[in-house]
C-alpha cells in the first residue's frame, strides 16, 4: 500500500473485525476511515481503491458501502510471527484468570483468516 500524506481518519478499536462490521449498518452516518485498526491493534487495514491487481478476498468493505480495505501485510506478518511463537503460553496463563463473562470472546470465527486473532482476551467480574 502507498500510505497517503496529510490528515487521515483512523478508527482504532479493541473490537474484533466481525463486531466492527456491524457498526456501519447500525449507524449509516458512520463514515469509512482511511485506516481501520481492530483487535487491540493486532490488525491494520488501509482504505484502498479496488483494481484488477487485487486477488479475490484480498479486500473487503467491512460493512462500508463506499469503501474497501486491504490488510497491512507487513504489520500482519510481524504480529503473526510473534503471536505464533507465544500464543499457547499466553492462553495458558490467562485461562487461569478468565471468568468467562463474554461467551465466544476468542472464537476463531471472530477473525477473517481462519486461524483466529493474534490476541487473547479475558473478562473479569467487577
Amino acid at each position: 500500500f502507498e500510505k497517503p500524506r496529510g490528515s487521515l481518519l483512523c478508527y482504532n478499536t479493541s473490537r474484533c473485525i466481525r463486531d466492527y462490521e456491524k457498526l456501519p449498518k447500525l449507524y449509516p452516518c458512520f463514515r469509512a476511515p482511511d485506516i481501520l485498526i481492530t483487535g487491540d491493534g493486532t490488525e491494520i487495514r488501509w482504505a484502498v481503491i479496488k483494481d484488477r491487481s487485487w486477488t479475490e478476498g484480498a479486500i473487503s468493505s467491512h460493512g462500508h458501502a463506499d469503501a474497501a480495505f486491504g490488510r497491512d501485510s507487513e504489520w500482519n506478518s510481524c504480529i503473526r510471527n510473534c503471536w505464533d511463537k507465544s500464543a499457547e503460553n499466553v492462553k495458558k496463563a490467562l485461562d487461569a484468570l478468565d471468568e468467562h463473562c463474554i461467551p465466544h470472546l476468542n472464537d476463531t470465527a471472530n477473525a477473517l483468516n481462519g486461524v483466529g486473532e493474534a490476541r487473547y482476551a479475558i473478562t473479569l467480574k467487577g
